[in-house]
């Protein structure tokens, strides 16, 4: 992100057209997500265990937030080694609480040429999760209520799945609890301890 004043320009670049937006933007009913699988590395999972998630300083697509596949804990293995690059992974099963979600989606679709007209206006680069970002402070000054963002995440980048849904939620609180965790051993096999944090 650039200096406070082009993300000044790039907020107003949005306000501006934030009525029409919202118009456009799908708020899902999520509820509660039961099975939530989040991949990372075993030595990252072991200090999520101790000390619980916490939010990355560095915005991932749908900017900052900890992201879980829906119902597909193959896709959370598989995005960890493809994506993130994680050795050794193991995949965390939680219980997540997302009342209303945003589909990113529909942002997508809707935001195209909005993030466009910022590059042009302020003469600059907007990845999608700085972009992202821009639009939740908008979010939360419009207060329009929601937990997280939903992706339908397009799988056919990294095997034969068409897509797998990711939920992001905003604020660690929302998963509540750890079900298990799959455990790498040295023979290559998954063992599984069963945690209860709530």
């Amino acid at each position: 992100m650039n200096s406070s004043m082009s993300e000044y320009k790039m907020l107003e670049i949005i306000k501006k057209d934030f009525d029409n937006l919202a118009e456009k933007i799908l708020i899902l009913n999520r509820g509660i997500i039961k099975d939530a699988f989040h991949g990372t590395s075993h030595d990252r999972a072991k200090s999520i265990v101790k000390n619980g998630f916490k939010i990355s300083q560095r915005p991932g697509y749908l900017g900052k937030g900890i992201y879980f596949f829906e119902t597909n804990p193959e896709a959370a293995k598989i995005f960890a080694k493809s994506v993130k690059s994680y050795y050794n992974i193991t995949i965390i099963q939680a219980v997540v609480e997302m009342k209303y979600g945003i589909f990113y989606n529909s942002i997508v679709r809707h935001c195209k040429k909005l993030k466009k007209d910022i590059e042009d206006i302020c003469n600059t680069k907007l990845e999608w999760g700085d972009f992202m970002m821009l639009l939740r402070k908008i979010f939360e000054e419009e207060k329009v209520r929601y937990d997280g963002i939903v992706w339908h995440y397009p799988m056919d980048r990294l095997s034969n799945a068409k897509f797998a849904v990711i939920s992001m939620v905003i604020d660690p609180k929302q998963v509540l609890s750890l079900i298990h965790i799959s455990e790498p051993t040295r023979l290559g096999m998954i063992s599984y301890a069963v945690f209860c944090l709530k």
